[in-house]
């Protein structure tokens, strides 16, 4: 929840200290308004998964406590109705096309938890996507839904692609529960050390597109990729090459999360 509300918040920092306004913009309350919505409905997003994921966490996560084991299942899906519905409130107060995008959200969130995650590839890729999709609605919202800037673009590949990443490393670290259940992940279909060169050709993707950024940027940004993104990367691919154990995915796939929260800090520079 904390990064997609930094994420929000880096993008509309970005665009006011780069200018990028071509209309007038939303005020500071409308995205206040904004950021709540996106939060209440990825709050939803999160329980549900919670919720349907119950079977495989118990074998993945034996020592977490998990929701159905805190709260009754009538409790989850009010609770689970009440932030969706006080998401589409708040984003039906910020116009048709926020209202759209944002039930869209929901519904994905809901197709992803109960079907898609349990699928290869369009799991993966729902995730990733929706990841993307914050920024695009943040910046529309922002440019009164009329452009995307081309650093921006660079930024929302560059979250796609670690975003993707590492959910396929958190699919082999929940190899054991997920092949007890029945999921068809891609460590399930075409084993580890394959999916382990997937996540390898992510991580050049990942490299290659902030070389593009590389030379268009400042200095002291250019400082802060070598040190704090492409330098962490490099060491990501030499964990994974040596990973054997869950621990070592589990590490790795907190090292991506290190890295998407880096990337987010980029945009402030």
């Amino acid at each position: 929840m904390f990064a997609i509300s930094l994420s929000l918040w880096a993008v509309r920092y970005f665009h006011f200290n780069n200018e990028l306004m071509v209309s007038e913009p939303i005020s500071v309350l409308q995205f206040i308004t904004l950021n709540s919505a996106i939060l209440l409905i990825s709050a939803g997003g999160y329980w549900i998964n919670n919720f349907y994921d119950y079977e495989i966490d118990k074998i993945n996560k034996p020592h977490q406590k998990q929701l159905l084991e805190v709260f009754s299942k009538k409790h989850i899906i009010s609770t689970y109705i009440l932030m969706n519905g006080l998401g589409l409130i708040l984003s039906g107060l910020l116009g048709v096309k926020n209202f759209i995008v944002n039930a869209i959200c929901i519904l994905l969130l809901w197709v992803y938890a109960a079907y898609w995650k349990r699928k290869i590839f369009i799991g993966n890729a729902t995730i990733a996507i929706l990841s993307v999709l914050v920024i695009f609605v943040a910046e529309w919202n922002l440019n009164n839904w009329a452009f995307i800037n081309k650093d921006l673009l660079y930024y929302a590949s560059f979250c796609f692609l670690v975003t993707w990443a590492r959910e396929v490393v958190k699919d082999i670290e929940d190899l054991e529960g997920d092949t007890i259940m029945g999921c068809s992940s891609l460590p399930i279909r075409f084993g580890t050390s394959f999916s382990k060169w997937v996540i390898q050709t992510f991580n050049l993707l990942i490299f290659i597109s902030l070389m593009l950024y590389f030379i268009e940027v400042s200095n002291i940004k250019k400082l802060f990729l070598s040190f704090f993104i492409m330098l962490p990367t490099i060491l990501v691919s030499s964990k994974l090459y040596w990973a054997t154990q869950k621990k070592d995915y589990r590490m790795i796939s907190h090292w991506y999360k290190y890295i998407f929260f880096a990337g987010i800090f980029s945009l402030l520079i």
